[in-house]
């Protein structure tokens, strides 16, 4: 949901019950997701300023502190993984770069992956035990403390 169509909620919600919606679930609007890890709070709202909703409980920011209301902790590197069309895998929905997957399933098993050496280096960056600067996209994620 953005500023452009936050006007079309009751007309969504109508049609909905209209056509026998079993759910309708109106999403809080963020960041790009193909640069949101890459930017820091300040960036990120900077990114979205123009397209956040008139009404603030429709976004996950707060536009009196201009950054996000709360930053969650990451747990997809413990319950899930993204595979893509192509058979990357990256650790999380909002990776879109393939430059950050962790393997790809046409080389190596799932499991294989699951248990890789990226993936326990990217466990322990959001554990916060092992921090360092590297190219490891759950790195640059927490140290601009955009989810982790």
């Amino acid at each position: 949901m953005n500023r452009y169509s936050e006007n079309e909620i009751e007309s969504a919600k109508r049609l909905s019950q209209e056509i026998g919606v079993d759910e309708l679930k109106i999403n809080k609007f963020r960041c790009d997701m193909g640069k949101e890890l890459q930017f820091d709070n300040d960036e990120q709202f900077k990114n979205v300023s123009r397209w956040l909703p008139i009404n603030e409980s429709l976004s996950y920011y707060d536009y009196a502190k201009k950054r996000k209301k709360k930053i969650r902790n990451c747990r997809w590197l413990w319950m899930q993984s993204s595979i893509n069309w192509n058979g990357s895998v990256s650790p999380c929905c909002a990776v879109w770069h393939e430059k950050y997957d962790f393997g790809n399933i046409r080389d190596k098993s799932f499991k294989m992956i699951w248990n890789s050496a990226e993936y326990r280096e990217a466990r322990k960056i959001s554990r916060k035990k092992d921090i360092k600067s590297t190219d490891n996209i759950c790195s640059i994620c927490y140290t601009n403390k955009s989810i982790i």
